[in-house]
């Protein structure tokens, strides 16, 4: 709490020198507060970049493992929603991984748009 103060307090002092003020006045700290207020939404949504990131690769590695300990070189779509819903997938994020992996030519879906293959 004292860490955050002293953050707000030296923001507040830098946007003051910033007017060329020795004083910092109310719109100083209204800024330094609206700053530190923009940086953690931007952490925040930076955290859950990464953690939507790492979902996606945890779904790749687990349509391939499928895959590759299957007879098949490939897998049906509609079995992988089930099995990765099963697991704590939604197949929104799914489907994202889906396009994220097909477009680095990790796999790709056949021509009737139910079957994904690995290349």
């Amino acid at each position: 709490s004292s860490g955050i103060n002293a953050e707000y307090g030296r923001i507040s002092q830098a946007l003051a020198r910033l007017r060329f003020s020795e004083e910092v006045n109310k719109g100083d700290v209204e800024e330094a507060l609206r700053l530190l207020n923009e940086s953690k939404d931007v952490d925040t949504v930076k955290e859950a970049t990464v953690e939507s990131e790492r979902e996606l690769e945890e779904i790749r590695d687990i349509i391939i493992d499928m895959i590759n300990n299957s007879d098949m070189d490939s897998i049906e779509i509609e079995y992988l929603i089930k099995r990765l819903e099963e697991i704590g997938h939604s197949e929104e994020i799914l489907r994202k991984a889906i396009t994220t992996y097909e477009k680095e030519s990790i796999w790709l879906i056949d021509e009737t748009g139910k079957n994904l293959i690995l290349v």
